[in-house]
């Protein structure tokens, strides 16, 4: 594996955000099986609909700092 290629594909995400992000890998596009599955529309609704009501159900919980959640 050439680490020389993963910094530079993975220096955008260094970069301060103005507000909170999180990068969530789904699957590979090098590996052919994943690939077919996020080129699923199907699929890829069911993964952002779990990623977004993971999400709700955090900023549902007491305690949780709510300055990023409505």
């Amino acid at each position: 594996q050439n680490r020389q290629n993963d910094k530079v594909r993975h220096k955008v995400f260094k970069m301060d955000p103005a507000a909170p992000s999180a990068l969530i890998e789904v699957g590979y596009m090098s590996n052919k099986d994943e690939l077919k599955k996020i080129s699923d529309p199907a699929y890829m609704n069911a993964t952002t609909n779990g990623i977004v009501n993971g999400l709700m159900n955090y900023f549902k919980q007491p305690g949780t700092d709510k300055r990023f959640g409505k």
